[in-house]
């Protein structure tokens, strides 16, 4: 589609530029995700939930405030931040007017930023973000190595870390513990969907969860279905810390 700019010489072709934009979002994606981890570490979108209460909007100095940083350019560092998760629809952006006649842009969760937020009680994409980032996966959620592998074959994870990644979650207790609360947080907002369509469970008395993790995809069903016993089968490395839950029995 072309647009005359008036001087016959001129012309924008719109569809071309629009490809050009998104080529271009995506070449710099890695920024996307570079940020959202920092936000979910440092409990940006947290921070905004609270101090908004749900309806009212924040100015990036409020957060920077919470954080009590040091840094003196760290009001304008999160604003930029902020920018970016508004301009992916995590965040609602405005401008608002302060003391002083002084004009600054506001923030407040959109929809798509309450899936981030860390202690939703619905379940949480965050640790799904710091499991991505972790220094093990980083070099393979980047692509690193992907190429060699689909030529010589075998695993990216292997090739990067020198071992699988369940062999690096059994030494390294802080991965561990990242994957099974995202796959945790992961688990509840899928089946709190399947639990609300899916009538398979009616008429069970018993139920194995196989690589159950936590046990919170067995608890939700056991919960709904008292009449089930459950059993979450996983590694012993994996069900030495999942908790307690009552007609669950862990293997």
């Amino acid at each position: 589609m072309e647009k005359d700019l008036g001087n016959g010489k001129a012309f924008i072709y719109e569809e071309e530029d629009k490809a050009c934009a998104y080529a271009m979002q995506l070449s710099l994606s890695c920024a996307l995700y570079t940020v959202l981890n920092a936000a979910v570490e440092l409990g940006l979108l947290d921070i905004i939930k609270t101090l908004g209460g749900g309806n009212g909007t924040i100015t990036a100095a409020a957060v920077a405030a919470q954080l009590t940083a040091k840094d003196p350019d760290a009001s304008a560092k999160i604003d930029r931040m902020l920018r970016l998760l508004a301009s992916y629809s995590l965040l609602n952006c405005s401008t608002c007017q302060l003391e002083g006649g002084t004009v600054e842009r506001a923030y407040e969760i959109a929809p798509a930023g309450e899936f981030f937020l860390k202690n939703r009680e619905t379940g949480s994409l965050a640790s799904i973000v710091t499991l991505g980032c972790y220094p093990a996966n980083w070099q393979v959620g980047c692509g690193t190595g992907l190429s060699e592998m689909i030529v010589e074959g075998g695993d990216m994870y292997d090739k990067a870390n020198g071992m699988s990644l369940y062999q690096s979650m059994s030494k390294d207790q802080t991965l561990n513990t990242i994957f099974n609360s995202a796959m945790a947080g992961l688990t509840i907002i899928t089946m709190k969907k399947i639990l609300e369509n899916y009538r398979g469970f009616e008429g069970l008395t018993s139920l194995v969860d196989v690589a159950g993790g936590n046990g919170a995809s067995l608890n939700m069903i056991v919960s709904k279905y008292p009449s089930i016993k459950g059993i979450n089968f996983d590694a012993p490395n994996v069900i030495k810390h999942a908790p307690s839950y009552s007609g669950i029995y862990i293997h």
